[in-house]
């Protein structure tokens, strides 16, 4: 009974979602199937944030632009119209197509909005206080999470002098579908992903009972990613000391047999969070051939070189994600935190701390005896070997699209991403106006917002 609820409810949620793509007056006319129970529990409100959407469908299309693979042009001209005009970095990526990127995240967001205002007209007994807080809390973190993976697609990237006038994202902050749409600053968009995450850390557990739940550490995660792109590098590096110290744990690669299929299993003991992209063609093992320099950049002793990666056909090709799947992992895991943490320290003056952090990583990552510690770095060459680093350890985790945005503003780090098809050249240059992803054409078409510039 209690599944046959929560199927329910969550058809409940998905006919007006539906309903609400169309015109007003036909979504109020329609009387909703009897059958569909309304979230009013606790419980309820449970249910729609376990529901798998919530943790299977991360956005991909920023992957599938940043550079880190190629394919073979036979290859490209059978995969879908959006990923091969997502590949090139086209104009028009969409051509009036549906775009699944922003229409899961925002089913997400409305499901958020659902068991927040559920939750809202609950008095809690003392005896449900721990589930309420736990579901309030969720609520709140998922709202944020699916604003901020929104934000690296479809917002401006941060800029501290134009944020306040840079275009943003929509935040829907009702289940009301009847609000019409509008688009936030970059400011607005960040300083809203931050206070539902301050609210939520102060009501969530340490860590989940699930991977697939938010927690406290994933919070301090979360913020920890936030405040990095804002280039506030204190507040990145203090929030991800705050996470660590709930979940320090790192993978000793010397533990893993890297001849197997997927040397890393689903929710091992370094994932904060539990997030997923969805396993799209571009991404088949059979398909995706590894940028040789960045293969090339990982030395004989990184163990990474073989639990990331084998050959295929005479191609390298990936095999490394944290799903313990073909599927991409999208989520947030110990090893971002430490070298988040380095890279706030190292910006900051805490050379010390930094170099130990990138040490305590690398020393789990080379076969044993191989490493020698770095000691002694100047800044510059230690932010160097820790963007390095991130830019190896958290591939295809849908941050090198971030990462790039950021690090673009900065002449010393700027890349021009370059591709190659059928002998015609694409090229990406830093600062692009095609590093923001237009908002998909039937959003325009029925909010009126004014479409990003590409």
């Amino acid at each position: 009974m209690k599944m046959k609820k929560i199927n329910n409810i969550i058809r409940f949620i998905l006919v007006l979602a539906i309903l609400g793509v169309g015109c007003k007056k036909d979504f109020l006319d329609i009387k909703p199937d009897k059958k569909l129970v309304v979230p009013e529990t606790v419980e309820d409100a449970q249910a729609l944030l376990d529901n798998d959407i919530m943790y299977t469908y991360s956005p991909y299309i920023g992957e599938v632009s940043s550079g880190d693979f190629n394919v073979e042009y036979n290859r490209w001209l059978a995969f879908p119209l959006i990923d091969r005009n997502a590949y090139i970095w086209a104009k028009d990526v969409y051509e009036g197509s549906a775009l699944n990127d922003w229409n899961y995240m925002y089913r997400k967001v409305y499901y958020s909005n659902i068991a927040i205002e559920v939750l809202g007209e609950i008095n809690p007994a003392p005896n449900e206080r721990a589930a309420y807080d736990n579901a309030f809390g969720s609520a709140l973190f998922f709202r944020a999470w699916n604003f901020y993976v929104l934000a690296q697609v479809f917002g401006k990237p941060f800029n501290e002098k134009t944020a306040g006038t840079d275009l943003g994202i929509p935040l829907r902050l009702h289940s009301d579908l009847n609000i019409t749409s509008t688009r936030s600053s970059v400011a607005e968009t960040y300083n809203r992903i931050i206070s539902d995450v301050k609210a939520a850390v102060k009501i969530l557990p340490g860590v989940g009972i699930l991977k697939t739940r938010p927690s406290r550490a994933a919070c301090y995660g979360l913020l920890a990613r936030t405040y990095l792109l804002m280039s506030d590098f204190r507040q990145a590096a203090l929030y991800a000391d705050s996470a660590i110290k709930i979940s320090p744990e790192i993978i000793d690669f010397n533990t893993l047999n890297a001849s197997l299929a997927f040397p890393l299993t689903q929710f091992n003991k370094e994932v904060v969070f539990h997030q997923s992209m969805p396993n799209i063609a571009i991404f088949n093992s059979a398909r995706l051939i590894m940028d040789a320099d960045l293969y090339n950049a990982y030395t004989v002793n990184d163990l990474r070189k073989t639990v990331f990666f084998f050959q295929n056909a005479g191609n390298t090709t990936y095999k490394g994600s944290y799903n313990g799947s073909a599927a991409l992992f999208g989520g947030l895991a110990g090893d971002e935190l430490y070298l988040i943490r380095a890279e706030g320290n190292a910006r900051t003056g805490k050379l010390l701390d930094a170099e130990a952090d990138l040490n305590f990583l690398l020393l789990n990552r080379y076969k044993k005896g191989t490493f020698t510690s770095y000691s002694g770095l100047d800044q510059a060459q230690l932010l160097k070997l820790i963007l390095a680093e991130r830019r190896k350890e958290l591939i295809f985790r849908g941050i090198r699209w971030s990462d790039l945005r950021r690090l673009n503003m900065e002449p010393s780090t700027a890349v021009t991403l370059v591709r190659t098809l059928n002998n015609q050249v694409f090229k990406l240059e830093p600062n692009s106006p095609r590093y923001t992803f237009a908002f998909p054409d039937d959003v325009i078409s029925l909010s009126g917002m004014v479409q990003n510039e590409r």
